[in-house]
């Protein structure tokens, strides 16, 4: 391979990076608890990755996908939209994953022959005019799933696909990424059918993982009483210095290109252990290198580089959606870092007498997906580095 012509980092957004640093307890523990699901025939407590944009939340959940998918799990894949219906989101992606079950032999085909008709009852209550085929003929399993009723309906889907899979010794896995984007009515639907599914003396082998901003767990603590005890929440963090360092140099040392220490440290330092930072300015250096040995000035060239890139294509983008009294909101968060910005102090420095004079711009920009809130009276910009755009290159300007 030509370490001249071909880049070890993959800069953008949910792309896989070439090293996974920072989260191997984290996929340990999945392949353990999957591996339960599939051996055991038996349901596992749901897990919620939570974490800023650029955190890994999207790389930790394929990582997890392919993972399922090498035990041959049913797996249901699920990127939620605005304004999408999270039940039809689900019908569509299960469709997908029962059609590779329903195809592998006449066996198969009867195993899972309740579970399609079951799924067709629960389609057409969504989406009537869909077609929804599997090479065989299943009618709707006339009583089950069709209530119209999210959160019965689920329930009852999830029993039938789980008692399945459990026959032909395998587990059905959803992994739903933007969970924060669904209704907040479907997410209660979800959590009660979720807890439904869970009981028993042996629950049907379902998992599910989903994945979103931190605001996602207020969301999802309110809808119901017990929904904090309900998953197991995984909170992604910025890497440690050790694990930002292995992100940059074991693609380029296997390529053998090696680092300055001092050089490897400003990078580190810049980064602030961002994984979505760490591929943009590992790209940026690797193109402007001089040799096979990355220095300080390498280093300095390709972080200015990438700087500029990120504020036309990202952070530029993201500040002209704001109108001017949401921009006066960003600006004094800009103050904070990429700490927490207590809403009390934001409405002192925009010159407002209570945080009500802020509250329209908070709501709207949250709308926006600029910020969110995941601690009550206080809010974070979604996407690191957005204060530094700020007070750096707009405010200097």
């Amino acid at each position: 391979m030509n370490a001249r012509l071909s880049d070890p980092f993959r800069p953008g957004a949910g792309t896989f990076p070439p090293e996974l640093a920072g989260r191997a307890v984290l996929v340990v523990n999945f392949t353990v608890l999957a591996n339960r699901a599939v051996i055991d025939g038996e349901y596992q407590r749901p897990i919620l990755v939570v974490g800023r944009r650029g955190m890994g939340k999207t790389v930790l959940l394929t990582e997890f996908v392919e993972l399922a998918k090498g035990l041959k799990a049913v797996v249901a894949e699920i990127e939620v939209k605005k304004n999408q219906s999270l039940k039809l989101a689900l019908v569509k992606a299960l469709h997908r994953a029962l059609r590779q079950y329903a195809g592998i032999g006449g066996q198969m085909k009867e195993g899972w022959r309740r579970a399609l008709s079951v799924f067709k009852s629960l389609q057409m209550t969504v989406d009537p005019g869909g077609s929804y085929t599997f090479g065989i003929d299943v009618d709707p399993a006339a009583g089950f799933a069709d209530t119209g009723d999210l959160t019965e309906d689920l329930i009852e889907m999830f029993q039938a696909v789980g008692l399945a899979a459990r026959g032909q010794g395998s587990a059905v896995m959803f992994f739903v990424d933007e969970l924060q984007l669904a209704d907040p009515d479907e997410i209660d639907a979800l959590n009660v059918a979720l807890h439904k599914t869970g009981q028993g003396k042996f629950p049907v082998p379902v998992v599910f993982v989903g994945a979103g901003l931190p605001s996602l767990m207020p969301v999802v603590a309110a809808s119901t009483a017990y929904a904090e005890r309900l998953y197991e929440p995984i909170l992604l963090k910025p890497l440690g210095d050790a694990d930002a360092a292995a992100a940059l140099t074991i693609p380029t040392e296997k390529l053998g290109v090696t680092w300055d220490e001092d050089a490897l440290t400003t990078v580190v330092q810049a980064s602030r252990g961002y994984p979505f930072l760490i591929q943009q300015y590992g790209s940026a250096i690797w193109r402007v290198r001089v040799s096979d040995h990355i220095s300080a000035d390498d280093v300095e060239a390709g972080i200015t580089d990438a700087i500029d890139k990120l504020d036309e294509s990202i952070y530029s983008s993201r500040w002209a959606r704001a109108t001017p009294a949401e921009k006066k909101f960003l600006t004094a968060m800009a103050d904070d870092d990429e700490q927490p910005s207590a809403i009390g102090d934001i409405a002192t420095r925009v010159g407002v007498a209570d945080v009500r004079g802020v509250s329209r711009a908070r709501t709207s920009l949250m709308s926006k997906t600029l910020i969110f809130t995941q601690e009550r009276g206080f809010v974070e910009y979604t996407i690191p580095g957005m204060a530094d755009y700020i007070k750096f290159r707009l405010l200097d300007e």
